[in-house]
């Protein structure tokens, strides 16, 4: 898989290379974030190009005024046209869009989801055009004809259908201890035996991999030693979700233990230890329930599935696509207590008092 072409919204992190000019995009991705701001009345555009080189090119990613997601994309006389729900978005919420095409397959899939909730809507659509690249560094260098949604923090094309639903969050390097000592998370495999808060050693079912930009939701954050009994300092996905307990969580919330997710840890946060990569490489392991594993001295979550393997689609865009659905286990509840936003807020006040 490649990234093509990265963009946060104001500073182009990379760009296609010279081996790709002229060329097609027939199968990829493209990615956006955006946080939306004030009134929607009369639609949102998100991103639009509208470039003519004697061959109309177009592509408009619109939110409508009731609250769909249009994506239109069009090739001189060719147009294709993806039309979704938008998943409900509160206040500074964040919204990610995937429009992933197989021009040669004739099928493409439009993922909308939001990033605080996970909530996540999908359709699929038929016969995508393939993106040229032209168009590809255009809309990541902001050329001519090009215009962004100021809230937008994400702008991402690869050369691959991009998963979409459940994340890993364990940054290349984060020591996971096991029943053979501590081991990178990227040396885990299927059938090792981990340690767990809740379950004591529980077997890896599976492990899962991606490499995402390192802009956005996708940027580490690095949790700082020696917060949480840390030994080192962890780098996690904003949304990867750690156990917190002691006093405070007990005269807060009234139980032992809660689950909070890295983003929302401020004061014990820093930058991430690579803070010039344009990609970084997230690991996950997948256990027969939800759990918190031991990595570097603190507790961290496992991959959370839910109801994906009753699924059919969700699980066929999955990080676990190529696992069948009868062996993905299906996750009832997860392994704790999990703060909002705001009780996060306050422990965290609480713990750095």
């Amino acid at each position: 898989m490649t990234w093509l072409a990265i963009s946060d919204g104001r500073q182009c992190h990379r760009q296609p290379g010279p081996e790709f000019r002229g060329a097609l995009v027939p199968v990829g991705s493209l990615l956006i974030e955006v946080q939306l701001q004030g009134e929607r009345r009369g639609g949102v555009t998100l991103l639009e190009l509208e470039r003519d080189t004697g061959w109309r090119h177009r592509l408009a990613v619109t939110l409508a005024p009731e609250g769909g997601l249009v994506v239109e994309h069009r090739q001189g006389a060719a147009v294709s046209v993806a039309t979704l729900r938008e998943p409900r978005l509160m206040a500074n919420e964040t919204l990610r869009l995937t429009w992933s095409w197989n021009a040669p397959a004739r099928r493409g899939v439009l993922t909308a989801e939001n990033t605080a909730s996970g909530r996540l809507e999908q359709t699929l659509f038929d016969a995508p055009l393939p993106l040229p690249v032209e168009d590809v560094e255009a809309l990541i260098t902001g050329g001519a004809g090009v215009r962004l949604n100021p809230g937008l923090s994400v702008l991402a094309v690869s050369d691959e259908i991009e998963p979409v639903g459940p994340m890993p969050g364990f940054l290349s390097g984060s020591w996971v201890e096991t029943a053979a000592g501590a081991r990178p998370v990227e040396q885990l495999r299927p059938g090792d035996l981990v340690v767990t808060a809740e379950r004591g050693l529980q077997p890896v079912r599976h492990a899962v991999a991606r490499d995402v930009p390192a802009v956005g939701e996708f940027r580490p954050v690095r949790l700082r030693a020696p917060y949480f009994g840390l030994r080192t300092d962890l780098n996690l996905a904003p949304h990867h979700r750690v156990m917190i307990d002691g006093s405070d969580a007990e005269y807060l919330f009234g139980v032992d233990t809660v689950l909070v997710e890295a983003r929302h840890l401020g004061p014990m946060t820093g930058r991430p230890s690579d803070p010039e990569a344009q990609v970084v490489r997230y690991h996950q392991i997948v256990l027969d329930g939800h759990a918190c594993l031991m990595v570097a001295g603190t507790w961290a979550e496992s991959l959370y599935l839910g109801q994906l393997a009753r699924r059919p689609a969700r699980h066929a865009s999955s990080v676990l696509a190529h696992v069948p659905a009868e062996a993905i286990p299906v996750h009832e509840e997860i392994a704790g207590p999990l703060l909002k936003p705001f009780e996060a807020m306050v422990l965290v006040s609480n713990l750095c008092a």
